[in-house]
């Protein structure tokens, strides 16, 4: 992600902390509003898929993703046929970076 985008997400994320105060303690209503005002996600799946979405979300106490996502990272850290292509991609372009940058010195 580039950096333009992300001071636009922060910028989004921030606007709607600030108009929807009870998103400030969930993180997946966070995400789940930031869907469907930035991505239109409940005109794109529908209202009722959209209330399903959103009360599995929120009532069943589903992991969060940064749960699932700081999983991911320690199974792929110690598991390294589990990383995906782009790793290796970039792995190998820092190595080139470091190289050319050490050169340069």
């Amino acid at each position: 992600m580039i950096a333009n985008e992300v001071k636009t997400m922060e910028g989004k994320v921030k606007e709607l902390l600030e108009k929807y105060p009870a998103l400030q303690d969930n993180t997946q209503l966070t995400y789940l509003a930031y869907l469907n005002i930035n991505h239109s996600l409940r005109k794109r799946i529908g209202e009722r898929a959209y209330n399903e979405l959103k009360h599995i979300l929120i009532e069943e106490s589903v992991p969060s993703l940064e749960s699932i996502s700081r999983a991911k990272r320690k199974i792929q850290l110690k598991n390294e046929e589990l990383r995906g292509k782009t790793y290796f991609k970039r792995k190998k372009l820092e190595e080139s970076n470091r190289i050319a940058f050490a050169m340069e010195r």
